[in-house]
């Protein structure tokens, strides 16, 4: 995690690395302090949304995927899916299926042969577990 500014109150916040770059920062003061209930609703799902992609930026950056590799991954990210996304993404497991349905789009074999070539043994087996095979 790295300090940043809210965009909005100008505090510090925590943001993932992989996230730094962002346009604009909202922290949970501000986030909370939104009036409109469709405000509050868009804002928390888009703070979900950056958590995911934050903690999916760090699993990365742990594996040694930087530079144009990470990018290419991150563009290959289906927003659409984030509406299904219902896991936690601070386990190795939610992690995992996480990146299956926003990278992979639900293909196990295709994550597992990634994962082989990029991972630990460990994020092997959680990709094995996940497609029920660990």
């Amino acid at each position: 995690m790295t300090a940043v500014k809210c965009s909005s109150c100008g505090s510090g916040m925590e943001c993932p690395k992989s996230m730094t770059a962002a346009a604009m920062h909202i922290c949970s003061n501000c986030t909370g302090k939104a009036g409109d209930e469709k405000m509050q609703a868009f804002a928390k799902d888009a703070q979900r949304v950056i958590d995911y992609i934050g903690a999916i930026g760090e699993n990365l950056e742990k594996m040694g995927i930087k530079g144009k590799e990470f990018d290419d991954i991150m563009k290959s990210v289906d927003p659409k899916a984030f509406e299904s996304v219902k896991e936690n993404p601070d386990t190795e497991e939610g992690l995992a299926k996480i990146m299956n349905k926003l990278i992979f789009r639900g293909d196990w074999q295709k994550q597992l042969e990634w994962t082989e070539k990029h991972g630990t043994q460990g994020d092997v087996e959680v990709v094995r577990r996940g497609m029920g095979r660990g």
